[in-house]
């Protein structure tokens, strides 16, 4: 649990959970894919410990290099004061088979997409899903030398109408084996 400081700053907290940094593994999916009536499920603790897709659409998962995803939120607030959280995903993914551009051609196409990231401290994050991030750009270079990287470049970026939602399901093992059932 992190630590709540209402003034200055609490030496004696301990952040043990607040690493930063994400993972090299991403899924990705279109929040219209999604059970519209009951999008998420949550546990006691506020938590999304389920995600509701309909028949036959689910996740694609990437795994990308290591170290070159993030994940970037705000808190905006518009003239009138209405809070407003844009959101955006910079994803170092590698796109090898035919299955994957395609699906890549149609997240282009996309402007609802959202995705859930781990953090590098193992916290899941779910990014984009009201009312969705789209594609910005996604370049990807064929190197000079072996050493350089191929993998494709991807932004995602949209203004969203909720704070990114945590997602847990006992312990990392479950909740990656969770996700992994999502997969399409």
């Amino acid at each position: 649990m992190g630590c709540v400081v209402l003034t200055g700053y609490d030496l004696l907290c301990k952040l043990e959970d607040s690493g930063s940094g994400a993972r090299q593994t991403v899924y990705l999916g279109l929040v219209s894919d999604l059970d519209q009536s009951n999008p998420f499920d949550e546990n006691g603790s506020g938590d999304v410990n389920s995600i509701n897709f309909q028949n036959y659409k689910g996740f694609v998962k990437f795994v990308g290099l290591t170290n070159g995803n993030t994940a970037n939120y705000d808190i905006q607030k518009t003239d009138d004061g209405n809070p407003f959280y844009p959101m955006s995903m910079v994803l170092k993914l590698f796109d090898t088979t035919t299955d994957d551009k395609t699906f890549l051609t149609n997240l282009a196409k996309a402007e609802d997409v959202f995705g859930v990231i781990e953090s590098a401290n193992g916290r899941f994050e779910i990014v984009g899903t009201n009312p969705g991030l789209k594609v910005e750009s996604a370049p990807r270079t064929l190197g000079l030398t072996p050493q350089d990287s191929s993998a494709r470049v991807l932004t995602l970026s949209g203004d969203q109408v909720e704070i990114e939602k945590l997602f847990s399901v006992e312990n990392r093992t479950q909740t990656v084996a969770t996700l992994d059932s999502y997969v399409i």
